[in-house]
This record gives structure tokens, sequence and C-alpha cells, in this order.
């Protein structure tokens, strides 16, 4: 018993994680979690279309398309998809996908939000595929947030503009030209990698370049409707470039051009911002260790 008038300091409770007694694990998914997976992953392209209907905008069929997808992904040696499971429920996944020299992880989703500061964190660290990269929808605040915790840091920003009625000439001061021997080296992105040979190469006459790659499909869940124009590097007098690259775009009838921004170019951005683009998602890279 304690005397009476004596102040007694209580040890706070011990840390209890938000699962409780439930063991959580970070493994590789099996073809038995893919139920789990299409529900999980659906829910999340919701959500991202009620933040950018046109980028995000869902494809006809797309619950179908992208289950088949995902099933596809659990089989090929070419991806690696991780799933979080707290006890024998799936509550959040994540795929590695080989992409010629480097690994997307796209399909980082959950389905709860409370997981993003816990089970996520961990399926983040678990990704060792390298070099590595995702798109993160500007959004998106638990995933950034995440991102942020395992010390990942936006390394480039996809910057979209609608074309939609757009029918300008090219400035007068930049050219169409024949890829020259050194271009600019491309700001990260998760779209196809651009071979400058078949792509439309502008020059503004003054040593700047920017490479306009051939018009794209966008993926089978989504529908912006349209192509999509990308430009993936930009260097000299940034904003006549984008303009020549955004009056080419429209007159092949894209839907929309998506020019990539690195983060280190606060010209190029305000440029962009002056032109009505707008950011709408960034790219994040793992670090790659040193040899």
């Amino acid at each position: 018993m304690v005397p009476s008038g004596v102040w007694v300091r209580v040890p706070p409770p011990a840390p209890r994680s938000r699962q409780g007694a439930t063991v959580t694990t970070i493994r590789k998914a099996t073809a038995d979690d893919l139920p789990a997976i299409v529900e999980i992953t659906r829910r999340a392209r919701e959500q991202r279309a009620s933040w950018e209907p046109e980028f995000f905008s869902p494809a006809a069929g797309a619950d179908a398309a992208h289950e088949a997808y995902l099933g596809s992904l659990l089989d090929s040696s070419d991806a690696v998809a991780r799933v979080v499971a707290s006890g024998d429920e799936v509550v959040g996944c994540a795929f590695a996908v080989r992409q010629q020299d480097r690994w997307i992880v796209d399909d980082i989703a959950t389905l709860d939000e409370g997981w993003w500061s816990d089970g996520m964190i961990e399926l983040l660290r678990a990704v060792s595929e390298r070099p590595a990269a995702m798109c993160v929808p500007r959004q998106h605040i638990r995933l950034v947030g995440c991102s942020t915790t395992v010390g990942l840091r936006p390394r480039s920003a996809y910057w979209r503009l609608s074309l939609a009625g757009t029918d300008t000439a090219p400035p007068a001061d930049v050219e169409t030209v024949a890829p020259p021997t050194e271009l600019p080296a491309a700001s990260l992105h998760t779209f196809a990698p651009t071979d400058p040979a078949a792509a439309t190469v502008l020059a503004d006459g003054s040593g700047g370049y920017a490479v306009l790659a051939p018009s794209t499909e966008a993926p089978p869940v989504y529908d912006p409707g349209g192509t999509t124009g990308l430009v993936d590097r930009v260097a000299g007098r940034r904003g006549s470039l984008v303009d020549a690259a955004t009056a080419i775009a429209g007159t092949r009838r894209d839907a929309q051009l998506v020019v990539v921004c690195g983060e280190d170019d606060p010209v190029l951005e305000d440029a962009l911002v002056d032109r009505g683009f707008r950011r709408v998602v960034d790219v994040y890279a793992w670090p790659t260790p040193s040899a």
C-alpha cells in the first residue's frame, strides 16, 4: 500500500502495434493471395481517379484487365510481388516489375489507411531490387509520408497538360533535327525508355534540345482520352522547346502531353506552370548501394 500523500511514478504501458497480438509479416505473394490483391488495388485505382479524373481515368474493363495482369506477374521471372499479411489476411501489396535495366514498383496499396504507419513502411523497406523507382500521386499523403520514412525522396515529377482543342504552330526558333551525338540525360520516369532515334528531337538553335517520344498508349486500366505525348528531357530555352512539343503533340492528336521535370530544374518547372501544366505525380527512387 502506498502511504497517503506520496507520489508514485507509474511507468507507461508497453507500446503495442495496431495489430495487437496478430503477427504481421512481409512475404512473397502467392496465387491464393490474388483475390485480396485484386480488391486492394481496385480500391487504390478508384482513389487515384478521384484525385486526377483525367490522368487516372479508368478504362472500360479495367477490373478484369488488371486482374489478368496481376495474375500473370505472380508467375513471371521479371516481377516480384510482395504482400503485407496480418495473420491470414492480406492487407497490403506491392509489385516490382523489371523494365529493361531497372525495376518499376507499382500497385502499392493497402486495405486500410492505418497500415501506412507500420506494415506498408516495412513493405517498402523489403523492396530489394535495384535500381528501382515508383510513381506517387501528389495527393497521396500517406504514401508520401511512408516513402519519406524509409529514406526515399522525389527525383522528378510528371507535369500534365490536356491537349483537347490544341491547334498551334511550333515556335519559329525551334526545329526538328536528327538526334545529335550527345543529348541531355532523360529525367527519371517510369514510362518505357525513349529511343531518340525513334522520337522527335527538337533543337532551339542555341545548343538546347527536347525529346518528344512517339505517341504512347495508356496502360489498359486507364483511359486519358487518347494517346500520350511524353517529353523526358528538356535543356536550353525550355519555354520554346515545351511550346514546340505541345504544338507537335497536338497536331498528331495526342490527348495529353506529359513533361518529366527533374527536381533540380526550377526553370523548367516555372515554364510549365506558366503554360498551364499541372504536377500530377512525383517519381521516387530507392538508393542504389555504391560499388
